[in-house]
């Protein structure tokens, strides 16, 4: 069928003209699925097996030790929260942290990185490696600003920081919103500034100096602390705020964070655009059935900043001046943005 033709050129069927405008494919990883770790939220730390300090150590956040409650300090450990050591709120904190550890490990599509990430920068989505993950240096975490932007980096070995070594957030990047999947142990060299939170099934350690803006959420495996900081991180969601309206019908909206968009379109305008032979780059399409055999939609996900609303209008024009009038835009959920 033709129309089934025209959907095996979606790779090539819609981009020339928004590539016109400047306006970037919304890739897989900008749908990250939000992880929420629920009733650990207060906590700073959560161990599965056993917690050793030594020197002085801080945790702005409450404890969790279960369900082996062991705690050995011949330093000096501050808690600047409440001990929770094997209570009804430690369990469920506990278990809470596992289903997030699960929700981390099952996030995709990811991007397989260098296991060295020092001298990287990453924006927002999903990244993993299977050897392991380290930092021998500064790594950037950079959100693009966008204050929510949810970066997940999964490993089914070993987290390894080494010493002085920086996360670096950049453009309004939050500790909050970044979760450290490891699968085995995960160690922080002596003086690491670290940011986000480990969803950790082994061991952690961390070194003399360490300090973590984030939390360290161990389910299985003990926790072993030098003169180290961790400091529960607060979060600044920011719900955009629509600042202009596209116009007619469907309700289009974008903030200073920018929006994705979707632009729908019948198989009568596909099959319009086709015989114009406007459009000849590749962009990020997909397509599906609705309705009768006969009606199809083209869905185009697109990443839009508020500088390139004007042009994106133009484009919306040059469509109605093919005749092509009903091409519709609409805002949606980030959770949606994918084939």
């Amino acid at each position: 069928m033709q129309i089934e033709k025209i959907f095996k050129r979606l790779a090539v069927v819609v981009a020339s003209a928004l590539a016109i405008v400047g306006l970037s494919a919304a890739t897989g990883n900008a749908a990250v699925v939000p992880i929420s770790i629920a009733k650990a939220n207060n906590f700073g730390l959560i161990v599965g097996g056993g917690l050793t300090n030594t020197g002085q150590s801080m945790i702005s956040g409450d404890l969790a030790l279960t369900p082996v409650i062991s705690y050995t300090d011949t330093g000096l450990l501050t808690l600047q929260g409440a001990y929770h050591f094997g209570d009804a709120a430690a369990i469920a904190a506990q278990a809470d942290a596992a289903t997030a550890y699960s929700l981390a490990s099952t996030e995709n599509p990811s991007v397989v990185v260098v296991s060295e990430l020092a001298g990287q920068t990453l924006l927002p989505g999903i990244y993993t490696n299977v050897a392991g993950i380290s930092v021998n240096g500064t790594v950037n975490l950079d959100a693009q600003n966008n204050p929510n932007a949810i970066f997940v980096l999964q490993t089914p070995l070993a987290l390894t920081t080494g010493p002085a070594s920086h996360v670096n957030l950049l453009n309004g990047a939050q500790a909050c919103n970044i979760f450290w999947q490891v699968g085995t142990t995960s160690t922080l060299g002596a003086g690491s500034d670290f940011k986000g939170n480990i969803l950790g099934k082994g061991n952690f350690v961390s070194a003399a100096g360490s300090i973590i803006l984030g939390r360290v959420l161990i389910t299985q495996g003990s926790a072993s602390l030098n003169a180290t900081q961790i400091t529960r991180p607060k979060c600044n969601s920011v719900e955009p705020t629509p600042t202009v309206n596209l116009g007619e019908g469907g309700g289009s909206y974008v903030s200073q964070y920018g929006m994705r968009v979707l632009i729908s379109m019948s198989r009568e305008q596909i099959l319009a655009m086709e015989h114009s032979q406007m459009l000849v780059d590749a962009f990020y399409g997909t397509s599906k059935k609705v309705g009768s055999s006969l009606d199809y939609q083209l869905r185009i996900h697109m990443q839009v900043v508020p500088e390139r609303l004007l042009e994106l209008e133009h484009f919306r024009t040059s469509l109605r001046l093919k005749k092509l009038e009903n091409v519709g835009y609409q805002q949606q959920p980030e959770s949606l943005i994918s084939p």
